[in-house]
């Protein structure tokens, strides 16, 4: 079997509800509305972030079969995206690859 990936962020050290509910930029690691805080409007993450940057291409295939539809990564990564939408981002995503299942609930946001 393959090896275990490193999860690097699911909601933050914060923690999910203090996130969601009373965003303060510099304490939250993700943006207001991310998936990471359930798009502002779930109660879960919709979205994961993995750190093992060498395992990229096996993180973004598994997360297609698994029914994610979106990946943000380094453009180094751009050729293991297949069958799956993938948004070059070499400044806020250049060291892991983040995978969001939020499109997938019909909402629109990453």
């Amino acid at each position: 079997s393959a090896p275990a990936k490193k999860i690097s962020s699911i909601s933050d050290s914060e923690g999910f509800a203090f996130c969601k509910n009373n965003y303060v930029q510099d304490v939250c690691h993700h943006s207001l509305n991310s998936a990471h805080y359930g798009c502002g409007i779930y109660d879960k993450s919709l979205a994961i972030d993995f750190g093992e940057e060498t395992r990229a291409c096996e993180i973004i295939q598994a997360a297609r079969s698994c029914g994610a539809r979106v990946a943000i990564g380094p453009s180094r990564n751009t050729p293991c995206a297949t069958n799956i939408k993938y948004i070059v981002d070499d400044v806020g995503h250049n060291d892991h690859i983040h995978i969001s299942v939020a499109s997938s609930t019909g909402v629109q946001c990453n």
